[in-house]
């Protein structure tokens, strides 16, 4: 808002072609200021809401995967954004579908019957809340590619 304001005044002072050149520069810097702060906070609160989500799984390897590849792939535009959410979207779809049969009887192999149920649980939940994750994690990961495309 700062720059919105000062670049045109200051401009004005030095001639009206400048105060035109100000105009614009301010202008630039509130729309561009105003859809990094937008889709920056969109972005983290997207993600936040897809890790919470996966605590409900109790899947601890999975949630690691996920926090590992949201650390290393950063899409630099809106491009990178929906390929990082759409792999994000299909590892969620795959492990929740997978994770039904793969989690009762890795559970049963680790804690017998009681591990076999425990399994069951993360399988079942997961069959739900890993693809749901994946889309937030979607919408996420384009919302910041969408910030870091307005960036400098």
């Amino acid at each position: 808002m700062k720059e919105f304001f000062y670049l045109p005044i200051e401009g004005i002072v030095k001639g009206p072609l400048e105060g035109g050149k100000g105009l614009l520069m301010g202008t630039h810097s509130l729309v561009k200021n105003t859809v990094q702060g937008t889709f920056g906070s969109a972005s983290k609160v997207l993600s936040s809401m897809s890790k919470g989500l996966l605590m409900i799984t109790n899947d601890g390897e999975f949630i690691n995967k996920r926090e590992e590849a949201n650390t290393q792939e950063r899409p630099k535009n809106v491009l990178e954004g929906v390929g990082y959410g759409l792999k994000s979207t299909l590892t969620g779809l795959a492990a929740g579908v997978s994770g039904v049969v793969t989690k009762p009887i890795q559970g049963a192999k680790t804690g017998g019957i009681k591990g076999f149920f425990k399994g069951s649980y993360k399988g079942v939940s997961g069959l739900v809340v890993k693809p749901i994750s994946g889309a937030l994690d979607l919408l996420s990961k384009t919302s910041e590619g969408i910030k870091n495309n307005a960036g400098p």
